[in-house]
């Protein structure tokens, strides 16, 4: 794992067949080390942020809420994954824009 200091450029090698990278990550604020990462060869949808959402409960075991930050998309409000929300006891904030 490896973390770019703001205003510092790295380039990130990719392979020429694929245009699109699918990273999903969550951090506990100050555990860097302790980052939660899964990338998704196909595409993010509803079904990979639930199956996301349940490793990130896998990982912080205890029943403590989590928040996660998300952006406006719109599988982020689908009865579905309110109701896995829900379950697994995370909260989901959505972002302004």
């Amino acid at each position: 794992m490896c973390w770019i200091r703001t205003g510092s450029d790295k380039p990130i090698k990719t392979t020429d067949s694929r245009t699109r990278l699918n990273i999903v990550g969550a951090i506990r604020l100050g555990h860097l080390q302790d980052a939660v990462i899964e990338q998704y060869e196909k595409t993010v949808n509803g079904e990979s942020i639930i199956d996301f959402f349940k490793k990130v409960r896998a990982f912080y075991p205890n029943n403590c809420v989590i928040n996660l930050i998300l952006d406006g998309a719109g599988y982020h409000r689908s009865g579905e994954f309110k109701e896995a929300e829900k379950s697994l006891n995370q909260t989901a904030l959505p972002t302004a824009i």
